[in-house]
């Protein structure tokens, strides 16, 4: 695919140049070639999670043509070969055409790699298929099987637009999409408490998405009609895979699908300087998965929307917005039975709007103030039903020429609907469930305050400064059981300096903290002396409340500097990044003694980037440059990692989380 892809772009470019250059045409463009060398790269998938850095040739193209009023442009990104393979695992390429006011059509192809995992076993033979055999022994030098854990994805496709001079036009897209690799997937065997298993599996996907748009643009009308068709397809429904307890395990993949979407918008001039928008859509989604029981399984799922926005400006400081907007997902997906229980189809409408008024008072002030409310109606037992009010105000002032000053607060006020005061009877499990509160669909108000200032006290000199403040508080009245308060602090400040000719520096810091309070209850069913109710104050080792804080720290710091070292021809440019982040869980119990968990998501990175730029001619330049990377991760979970524990057998997935890398380049850039 890669030779190919290359092939037909190099012949793209040669044909391109040709006709541009035999027309007298208008040319213009780059080219970058370039080497590079990577110590460190294969540490850790993190360091190459969505790029691809490793030892080789590296470049880039464009060539730009115009002429009589017809336009081609060729582009080309991250082209280039290593010591494995030609081409590179995130190279892009992109082709574009037409003729001002009258016809477009573009040409693309586009790799993205996604490196979850590097260094990964497992017992099992057959990785990469959906048959997965094997007996698990507890010596993981002696498993069969070495992989990573990495999906690449191909994007290619290609799109037309016809206008032919007159207010209507049309337009089509087609993408296809390629998904291949592999990814952790966990599972139990069918033994009672039976062990787990880590295993790998195979990601191979298909999507295909054709777009169009067709409609009509003047000075007082927008208009247009637009759709969407879309299917994916999974080359595997199953993974198989050979427990120890018969019969083998099998696990469900993602299904095929079939998506599709119609919609029409409308935006219309009207008196007091208005303009009214309009915009409606449907949309289905449907499925039919082979499921592993015995009944048969249709997902029918229905999107319908409509929504409509009038701003105005009736009066030269005064501007307004009015919106509405509502949105209806149907559910006619059947039922069945599945572990004694039946499926839960999942349905809701939402209603949203709102106004925003904004005015310009003296001083160069200008003020702005709005509501929005949000309703929601679900058949969800913890909230059937919210409802969000929000005001909201915000001053801005640049009176002064150096500085700018603003601030904004935030007011927040959630009302829930509870339809589970009855679930479950006296020692029954389900009886928690009149306690607990979702934190996305419970009662809770907030308060959200950001002001910030930017100076220029000179000529040369910025700097800036905010600080953002937001508090959720959960009635615990009602949500005994969930969330309680949440807090964030946020400061920023970044400030940049330049002295004409001699250098440019620049420079930040950031740092957020954030502390997250939540209520639970342990509770054994039938257990002796249990009660589910937190209120109770029954505290047994059957049944006992406790909470969890949760306290994250982030800080972030940075600098760069530019040195004309030479005027006009060498320029020197380095940076410096700085980014951690802290975070424990605290527990309190009413029970049993809980462990408290130190190092939670925590991670140091440091970035050092530093190169040389020559600029040999007008039309070439040098550039020679350095990267360093640094990432420790540490969390609970992966220290100390085992690849067996008990007869639990684990692949590896995340554990190489840490690297130190360096990267060594120099490239030749051609410009005309």
């Amino acid at each position: 695919m890669r030779i190919k892809t290359l092939t037909i772009c190099a012949a793209l470019a040669i044909a391109a140049a040709a006709a541009a250059y035999g027309a007298e045409s208008d040319v213009s463009g780059n080219i970058t070639l370039g080497g590079r060398l990577v110590a460190g790269e294969n540490q850790s998938a993190k360091f190459r999670e969505y790029r691809d850095l490793d030892d080789g040739i590296f470049g880039s193209f464009l060539l730009n043509t115009y002429k009589d009023g017809y336009f081609l442009s060729l582009k080309g990104e991250n082209v280039g070969l290593t010591d494995e393979h030609v081409g590179l695992d995130d190279q892009s390429y992109k082709l574009k055409g037409g003729k001002f006011g009258s016809f477009k059509y573009s040409l693309f192809y586009d790799e993205t790699p996604h490196n979850l995992s590097f260094h990964n076993r497992t017992f099992f033979t057959g990785v990469g298929t959906n048959n997965l055999t094997g007996v698990f022994n507890a010596n993981p030098d002696t498993w069969a099987s070495r992989f990573d854990y990495t999906i690449q994805r191909r994007d290619y496709g290609g799109g037309i637009e016809l206008s032919l001079n007159t207010p209507f036009y049309f337009s089509a897209k087609f993408v296809e999409q390629d998904a291949k690799g592999l990814k952790p997937l966990g599972a139990t065997t069918a033994a009672t408490g039976g062990p787990f298993y880590e295993m790998p599996e195979p990601v191979d996907y298909k999507t295909n998405n054709l777009f169009f748009d067709t409609g009509y643009r003047s000075t007082n009308l927008v208009a247009s009609l637009d759709g969407m068709l879309s299917t994916f397809r999974n080359k595997n429904d199953y993974l198989t895979w050979q427990d120890p307890t018969p019969p083998n395990g099998v696990n469900s993949l993602p299904p095929d699908n079939d998506y599709w979407k119609v919609g029409g918008q409308a935006a219309i001039k009207l008196p007091l300087s208005s303009t009214l928008a309009l915009r409606g859509s449907f949309a289905k989604l449907e499925s039919e998965p082979n499921l592993l029981t015995t009944d048969k399984y249709k997902g029918d799922v229905t999107y319908t929307s409509t929504s409509a926005a009038l701003t105005s400006n009736p009066i030269k400081p005064l501007d307004t917005k009015i919106f509405l907007s509502y949105l209806r997902k149907d559910n006619a997906s059947n039922t069945f039975t599945f572990g004694g229980a039946e499926t839960e189809v999942f349905h809701y409408k939402k209603l949203n709007g709102g106004l925003d008024i904004g005015y310009r008072l003296p001083l160069d002030t200008r003020a702005n103030t709005g509501y929005e409310y949000l309703k929601v109606d679900r058949n969800r037992q913890d909230a059937t039903t919210t409802e969000d009010h929000i005001v909201y105000a915000q001053l801005k002032n640049d009176y002064f020429d150096m500085v700018t000053a603003k601030v904004r607060y935030q007011y927040l006020n959630r009302g829930a609907e509870f339809d589970k005061g009855t679930v479950g009877t006296g020692t029954n499990t389900a009886t928690l469930g009149r306690f607990e509160r979702r934190f996305d669909a419970t009662d809770k108000t907030q308060h959200a305050v950001k002001a910030g200032v930017d100076l220029t006290p000179m000529e040369h000199l910025e700097f800036g400064i905010e600080y953002a403040y937001k508090v959720d508080d959960y009635d615990v009245d009602r949500t005994k059981l969930g969330r309680a308060l949440v807090k964030r602090h946020e400061v920023l400040f970044d400030a940049a300096y330049e002295l004409p000719g001699v250098f440019k520096v620049s420079g930040y810091f950031d740092y957020e903290k954030m502390k997250d309070e939540s209520n639970h209850r342990y509770f054994q069913s039938g257990g002796v002396g249990a009660n589910p109710d937190p209120g109770s104050g029954v505290n047994v080792a059957t049944s006992y409340n406790w909470t969890a804080t949760l306290n994250d720290e982030n800080i972030g710091y940075g600098a760069a500097v530019e040195v004309p070292i030479i005027k006009d021809r060498l320029d020197f440019i380095a940076s410096w990044d700085y980014a951690e982040a802290d975070g424990a869980v605290e527990f309190v119990t009413f029970g049993p003694s809980l462990q408290d968990i130190p190092a939670y998501d925590d991670y140091v990175k440091k970035t050092l980037n530093a190169k040389a730029v020559y600029k040999m001619t007008r039309a070439l330049t040098l550039t020679a440059g350095y990267l360093y990377e640094n990432y420790e991760y540490i969390d609970q979970e992966l220290q100390n990692y085992q690849f067996v524990l008990g007869t639990n057998a684990f692949s590896g997935a995340y554990a190489d989380h840490d690297y130190e890398a360096h990267v060594g380049y120099l490239m030749a850039t051609y410009r005309f």
